[in-house]
């Protein structure tokens, strides 16, 4: 496993990567140790993370950052589905627990969405901040209240649109 940090207009982010896809990242400003604790033993490859790295560059210049690149395949088979319903979340909108416990294929798991967000090891490229409770109110979040309405005002004022040869 090799790992990187990305400086971003929030504070770091971390990103950690397999042949198999992006193991793990961080939301920014994230704490160090704890990222560091988690791939204890890796090798950090400043300014390295290829895809990872651009996807994150470009979510933060507020441009499109484009398909997301390869997850590393991690957990069940429910939380893969939640997940993957939520990396299709639109940014500017958001979903409830229970609306994506529907599209994941299973209604009435909208508390099981609610620990997958929690445990989610994607951030950003999953994101969780798009999920709220049904009335609207933001819900728990591992950044904080804080942090999980920046993104979400940090998204809506992303400039998301493709322009024809843009990198």
């Amino acid at each position: 496993m090799q790992w990187t940090g990305v400086e971003t207009p929030m504070g770091r982010v971390f990103l950690a990567w397999t042949p198999d896809g992006l193991y793990r990242s961080t939301l920014p400003g994230g704490r160090d140790e704890d990222f560091r604790a988690e791939i204890a033993g890796s090798d950090e490859s400043p300014g390295a993370g290829g895809p990872y790295r651009r996807w994150i560059e470009r979510y933060f210049a507020g441009r499109n950052p484009g398909e997301i690149p390869a997850l590393a395949p991690r957990g069940t088979a429910f939380s893969r589905r939640v997940r993957s319903v939520v990396a299709a979340i639109p940014p500017g909108q958001t979903r409830s627990y229970g609306e994506v416990a529907r599209e994941a294929g299973s209604p009435g798991a909208a508390r099981a969405v609610g620990t997958v967000m929690a445990q989610n090891p994607f951030p950003l490229f999953v994101p969780c901040q798009r999920v709220v409770r049904s009335g609207g109110d933001l819900g728990e979040f591992g950044g904080g209240r804080e942090m999980k309405t920046d993104l979400l005002e940090w998204d809506r004022h992303l400039r998301y649109f493709e322009v024809s040869g843009e990198s």
